[in-house]
């Protein structure tokens, strides 16, 4: 069900949508012995004052909490990148990178969830892991569960655009960091100028390279490492991640002078 700053006003899967915990709380004691499955962004950013009330609404309903890690180095490029396709910022990573980086540890939330809801009824798991597995992180997802996976091949969304694509994108955000992202004018135009870009990064191929230096992947994959340690701790060890190293920064310039010139001459 979609719960939160995504629920509209309407009914998904045959349930009403939860703005709020209350009213979440209220679904998933009337539905009771079906499950209500929520999956929000939010959940693990929002302040601890949040989880905490999560925690006394839901108090009497049995509930399970299932988070994927990701190996930082690679995460924040992935929030990079789409922080520009939303049209959130115009900012190089360097300068990205100093701005995300107080958020840069699921510590203090994991730590919150568990101070609330216990560790028994919290399942850590791997996102790299649960990607190369055959059913994909769908299929994890279910077996976390307890359900049968998914039928069909896996399913790979929300891949991030190659980066030619990125750059271009942000060269057209007005703005160096607004969480408000593109109008709801510019969001069509710019979805079909993404779409159009990528076909002609896709068509000529580009060099294979990653946001962050060698000393930014290494101080994140660093920092990673030690958020797992601190989770083994705690009983919730995950596997370990091999992160890919550093390349030269993506930019224009080093893409070759075709892909460069057809990237230029796509308009709005």
């Amino acid at each position: 069900m979609r719960f939160g700053h995504v629920a509209a006003s309407g009914v998904s899967a045959g349930l009403r949508d939860a703005p709020t915990v209350p009213e979440l709380a209220q679904i998933a004691g009337v539905v009771a012995p079906f499950r209500v499955l929520v999956s929000n962004e939010f959940l693990s950013a929002w302040p601890d004052e949040y989880t905490e009330a999560l925690a006394r609404d839901l108090r009497g309903i049995d509930v399970r909490i299932v988070v994927y890690t990701r190996a930082y180095p690679d995460w924040v490029a992935s929030a990079y990148a789409q922080a520009i396709t939303n049209g959130d910022t115009r900012w190089d990573f360097p300068t990205y990178l100093a701005w995300i980086e107080p958020r840069i540890s699921f510590r203090p939330m994991l730590a919150c969830y568990a101070r609330c809801f216990g560790w028994p009824r919290i399942d850590v798991r791997s996102i790299e892991t649960a990607q190369r597995s055959p059913g994909g992180l769908a299929a994890d997802f279910c077996e976390s569960l307890g359900l049968p996976a998914p039928p069909g091949a896996a399913v790979h969304e929300n891949i991030a655009p190659p980066w030619p694509v990125l750059e271009m994108l942000r060269r057209r955000v007005p703005h160096d960091m607004d969480e408000a992202g593109w109008t709801d004018m510019q969001r069509p135009a710019i979805a079909a100028w993404q779409k159009a870009l990528t076909g002609i990064a896709t068509q000529h191929g580009h060099p294979p390279l990653r946001y962050g230096t060698a000393a930014e992947r290494t101080s994140l994959a660093v920092r990673f490492e030690e958020d797992r340690a601190w989770l083994a701790a705690c009983g919730m060890a995950t596997p370990k991640v091999d992160v890919a190293p550093a390349t030269e920064p993506p930019d224009l310039a080093r893409a070759s002078p075709a892909l460069r010139a057809a990237l230029l001459h796509c308009r709005i």
